[in-house]
């Protein structure tokens, strides 16, 4: 998946599992799930814990939440709303110098914290 969100950067991931339409967390016991930006050339890991290779993604009927706390979040109707975002650590290995939770890691990947989805 590669996302185009209205700020212009470009971003996506690779999930090494099967999406499911259920409301329930989908693992990737194989850890070779990870999320890459475009505009900063690089790749992001999921991290190697038991605990977040549980949580590569989350199923559901809405928009595909990648991540644990959203790394990734596109919103259902992405198109339409500024309701999609990241928050970008959760399961998923930042940069170095980034914080968790910090305003810096939360627009690292889309260039602000929500976001309209343009094209994927």
């Amino acid at each position: 998946m590669i996302f185009f969100p209205d700020s212009g950067m470009k971003f996506g991931a690779f999930i090494n599992c099967k999406p499911s339409k259920s409301n329930d967390w989908i693992s990737d016991p194989t850890g070779l799930s990870f999320i890459f930006s475009l505009d900063h050339n690089e790749t992001y890991r999921l991290m190697s814990s038991a605990n977040h290779r549980t949580k590569a993604m989350f199923g559901g009927n809405k928009g595909p939440q990648i991540g644990s706390g959203c790394d990734i979040y596109i919103s259902d109707k992405c198109n339409e709303n500024e309701e999609s975002g990241s928050n970008f650590g959760g399961s998923y290995q930042l940069p170095f110098g980034l914080d968790y939770g910090s305003k810096k890691a939360r627009s690292y990947l889309g260039g602000k914290e929500n976001f309209l989805i343009t094209e994927y």
